[in-house]
């Protein structure tokens, strides 16, 4: 049973490594969406760039990855508002935002 258990730790300690190092790849594509918005503001993008971050605040949380989990949901509450509302968010605010992801991957 102890052997079990330690192949399935083993096993979800290369997952969380993988995930971890596929980090900054999905953050670069979140800011590369976001910079499409930045540039002219197109709803389905919006959408898009709202699963992307839904995305890694789940898998975040999934993997253990407590802070970015949170950080994530942040940004992914404050844009599911702005989608609702349709209400474009200022640039500074997101901006921060997603500076505030970026600095978590540096961390894990």
């Amino acid at each position: 049973m102890n052997e079990k258990n330690n192949d399935f730790q083993a096993r979800l300690q290369v997952l969380r490594d993988r995930y971890a190092a596929s980090l900054p790849e999905k953050i670069t594509a979140i800011n590369t969406q976001w910079q499409c918005l930045d540039e002219e503001w197109d709803w389905g993008v919006a959408v898009v760039l709202h699963q992307m971050i839904h995305n890694l605040a789940g898998s975040g949380a999934s993997f253990g990855y407590a802070q970015l989990s949170v950080q994530a949901r942040e940004i992914d509450v404050e844009l599911r508002i702005v989608i609702g509302e349709k209400v474009i968010p200022a640039p500074d605010d997101w901006a921060k935002l997603v500076r505030q992801l970026t600095d978590l991957q540096n961390v894990i």
